[in-house]
């Protein structure tokens, strides 16, 4: 099963209208797996159409905007914490040899 998630349709539904041009950014994906987190440039695609709306609309839009550019902040900080956990993973486990799983016992 998955779920659309599509900046455009919920810019519209916020807005009422949506000008001809609105599309979404190249390589966005239209469907999302449920069990999946929004990708980066859904979301970035999201408040980039965001700004448009605020810009064009006015300020009473201003709540979309501001959501967007929440769940992109926190999709960029949960990414860059699980590099540094593939990173600091991967230096222990280079430095015996070992599988992780060797090290950690969950009783």
């Amino acid at each position: 099963m998955t779920r659309e998630w599509n900046a455009l349709e919920m810019l519209e539904k916020a807005v009422g209208q949506v000008p001809s041009g609105f599309v979404a950014a190249p390589g966005v994906p239209r469907q999302i797996p449920d069990n999946e987190p929004v990708p980066l440039a859904v979301l970035e695609d999201a408040l980039t159409k965001a700004a448009m709306i605020v810009e064009r609309f006015g300020a009473d839009f201003l709540p979309v905007f501001e959501r967007a550019e929440r769940e992109l902040e926190t999709a960029q900080k949960r990414a860059d914490a699980m590099t540094r956990v593939s990173r600091i993973a991967a230096r222990y486990i280079s430095a015996d040899g070992k599988s992780l799983s060797n090290h950690i016992n969950v009783t």
